[in-house]
């Protein structure tokens, strides 16, 4: 009785090992085998029906040596596959992070809009910075320059001297201020440009 109920407790884990092994899971199936073996080690060799519990351990054991190799040679495989890609080398004009690049694209393209260049080079951060380095005080030359065109309108038609020189300072001063943001931004677009032709190698 003890045997029979040992038999049936190794076909137990047998079916469990596998369901383990269908689902790609060999190292589950190994401990159930191992769990039937257990149950079969102290099963006589009559009647068949023991020795058949036996054979399909065995079987068992080897289709689990069969998934191993196979999911083996699959990591090899793949790992293959990889260092061929990495070692294949990128098509001719594409742009790669510390490889081949055209700077003559990147300065034409950041010479029409700052910050593009440095796109082609994959630095989004330089691009961001440039472009907004070269728009935020061009624009703000340009508010300078209309609020002194403005001013000096004022200054024309003042009828009063004292207002007419306090307008005619404001707009020296607007115009100042107005230039220097232009040169601001006029460095920076030279910056942009500089940098977008030497690309990332500048800072190695």
């Amino acid at each position: 009785m003890v045997h029979r109920l040992n038999a049936r407790l190794a076909g137990v884990y047998l079916a469990a090992a596998a369901t383990r092994l269908h689902s790609s899971d060999p190292s589950g199936a190994q401990e159930m085998v191992d769990e039937a073996s257990l149950c079969s080690g102290g099963l006589p060799t009559e009647p068949e029906a023991f020795r058949e519990v036996r054979r399909s351990i065995e079987g068992a054991r080897a289709d689990i040596a069969r998934e191993r190799t196979r999911r083996d040679l699959t990591i090899v495989r793949r790992a293959e596959i990889r260092t061929r890609l990495l070692a294949a080398p990128e098509p001719a004009g594409t742009t790669t992070q510390g490889g081949d690049r055209s700077p003559g694209l990147a300065l034409a393209l950041s010479s029409v809009l700052p910050g593009v260049g440095q796109l082609t080079d994959r630095r989004p951060l330089p691009a961001l910075g440039f472009f907004l380095g070269t728009a935020i005080p061009a624009v703000a030359g340009v508010l300078l320059v209309r609020a002194a065109d403005s001013q000096y309108a004022n200054y024309q038609n003042a009828t009063d001297g004292q207002r007419a020189a306090d307008l005619y300072s404001s707009t020296h001063t607007l115009w100042i201020s107005g230039v220097v943001a232009f040169s601001v931004a006029g460095a920076a677009w030279l910056w942009n440009v500089i940098d977008a032709y030497g690309g990332r190698a500048m800072y190695q």
